[in-house]
């Protein structure tokens, strides 16, 4: 499994350019948003079908191929936010929701575990908040049909980064660098402590 996971995450990462090329030229941003979206929520309930690990792993590698599409056309378009609704309040309240996701998702994965012993009733019910996020980039997409209308006409300033911003890409990037999977980290608690995997 780990290797599905690592697999996955390579692609993931690797996709993320690509897709946010297609999504330049093409300049079907919430198109591929949705589609991005659909692939990355509907993939994880999807997980309460998987009869063995293979398709458990198709499964897996789709939530992060979604995720890959997806996640570099939001952030360009809650870049155009920044005339009209600030764009550090966008994509904090992009950031929190998606922080809130996947806080919540374990913990309904660990309660039903817990009270009921059925991986596929958890993983079930997340189809609930999956079509929820669905439903709201929907409605997104109709209130916001062009995010680039946000922008005034005026072009970026050519102005070099100030030095905040370098030392924030460096907190980033260490961050990064020192970022635990939590795959591997499962594997390794399971492998030498012996835990059942609930």
């Amino acid at each position: 499994m780990s290797i599905v996971s690592g697999v996955g995450e390579f692609f993931g990462y690797t996709l993320r350019a690509a897709a946010g090329y297609v999504a330049d030229k093409t300049k079907r941003y919430w198109t591929l948003t949705i589609a991005g979206y659909g692939v990355n929520v509907l993939a994880v309930p999807a997980l309460a079908l998987a009869g063995s690990w293979p398709i458990a792993g198709i499964f897996i590698a789709a939530e992060r191929t979604g995720r890959a599409i997806r996640r570099p056309i939001v952030q360009g378009m809650l870049s155009h936010a920044k005339e009209d609704g600030g764009g550090g309040r966008a994509f904090g309240i992009n950031e929190s929701l998606d922080a809130l996701g996947a806080t919540i998702g374990p913990l309904v994965m660990a309660y039903v575990i817990l009270s009921q012993s059925s991986y596929r009733l958890g993983f079930g019910l997340l189809l609930v908040p999956a079509l929820l996020s669905i439903g709201l980039i929907i409605f997104s997409r109709s209130r916001f049909p062009n995010p680039r209308g946000f922008e005034s006409e005026g072009g970026g300033s050519t102005k070099r980064f100030p030095r905040a911003y370098w030392l924030y890409v460096a907190g980033g990037a260490v961050v990064g660098f020192g970022f635990v999977d939590f795959s591997l980290i499962a594997f390794h608690f399971s492998a030498r402590t012996h835990s059942p995997p609930a």
